[in-house]
């Protein structure tokens, strides 16, 4: 999708760690943090999940309970800001290092319905 919005992006190929995509447009780099989820996009769990970089995003492909070995099914794709997966993230007591979408942090429909198919994000960073 990056290719066809004409956004010239890397595979960082597991080489850094936590960033999947790289995309660079002059001074500006943008890093892409990627995920799947296949069941409960809000229960979906991962370290760090938010940051306050402005130029870093969460890439969420959501299966929708669909078999992941389907190749004709297309996921729900999510483009997030990781500032703001910090309003919708629950961490849980005890000093676990996961954090999680979380209904009690915020009505998450309304991140659901804002950054679904939300490539808009990308193109206008890189401008």
């Amino acid at each position: 999708m990056l290719n066809c919005l004409q956004i010239d992006a890397r595979l960082t190929l597991g080489n850094t760690k936590k960033v999947d995509i790289v995309i660079q447009n002059g001074q500006r780099t943008l890093t892409i943090d990627s995920k799947g989820a296949n069941t409960n996009l809000y229960a979906m769990r991962g370290s760090k999940m938010y940051s306050d970089d402005p130029n870093r995003f969460r890439a969420i492909a959501h299966f929708r309970n669909q078999s992941l070995s389907d190749l004709a099914i297309t996921p729900d794709v999510y483009i997030i800001p990781a500032t703001e997966i910090v309003k919708y993230t629950y961490s849980p007591p005890g000093g676990a290092k996961i954090n999680q979408l979380h209904s009690t942090k915020g009505n998450l429909k309304g991140l659901v319905d804002k950054y679904k198919k939300a490539w808009r994000l990308l193109t206008a960073a890189v401008k």
